[in-house]
């Protein structure tokens, strides 16, 4: 019987989840309130705060499964620690976060777009707990194909501008205006294969001219 419950409860979380997503996705955290989650849910009103303990309890869980969904941990470790030549490092994941962010649309992304263009009270605690580790293993992988070590604070901005073009494209493609600003004639490979090919510019530009300076 407490095995029953146990999963009668984990189902209502998951339903719950997946409904403050899929109207956060489409009208933003703010604008969303509990009552409507558990609507849609067909749940009891006070679902929300017994399963999570209150609305932002919800919010910050939905955020870990959002960027979750983005990426885990567990496959930018496998990139990491794999014997692959550091461009091929990166460009493997690369084709991770592009699979999942343009080639695969979802209410998940829609959250985590909104999140970053309204970062909400929350942000910096899901930042520092999810965000973080990810982004220390990809300071690795840059570490790794510069020559800098992992600790320099260069790393960071170098980090930054490579992923720059790609999140904007993420951005854009979330907010559907990419056929707008892009036009229909030019694909989404054709876009993704250019902006690789202008982000490895850069970082190769960065390479060979340390070695020409230090």
């Amino acid at each position: 019987m407490k095995k029953i419950q146990r999963e009668d409860g984990q189902a209502t979380r998951e339903k719950l989840l997946t409904c403050a997503g899929r109207l956060i996705a489409a009208k933003g955290y703010e604008a969303t309130t509990s009552k409507e989650i558990c609507e849609l849910a067909g749940t009891n009103l006070a679902a929300v705060n017994y399963h999570f303990g209150s609305r932002d309890g919800l919010y910050e869980e939905l955020l870990r499964v959002v960027h979750q969904h983005l990426m885990s941990l567990d496959a930018i470790q496998d990139i990491e620690a794999s014997a692959a030549p550091p461009r091929a490092k990166i460009r493997r994941f690369l084709a991770t976060f592009l699979r999942q962010t343009l080639i695969k649309p979802s209410w998940e992304l829609r959250v985590w777009a909104r999140e970053l263009l309204h970062p909400s009270p929350l942000f910096e605690e899901i930042f520092t707990q999810n965000i973080v580790p990810k982004r220390d293993l990809m300071l690795r992988m840059f570490a790794e194909y510069t020559g800098l070590a992992a600790d320099d604070v260069r790393l960071r901005g170098i980090v930054i501008g490579f992923m720059a073009p790609f999140a904007a494209a993420f951005l854009i493609h979330q907010e559907s205006q990419y056929e707008v600003l892009y036009e229909r004639e030019l694909s989404l490979v054709t876009l993704v294969r250019s902006l690789e090919q202008f982000a490895f510019a850069g970082l190769d530009s960065f390479v060979v001219s340390r070695s020409e300076t230090e």
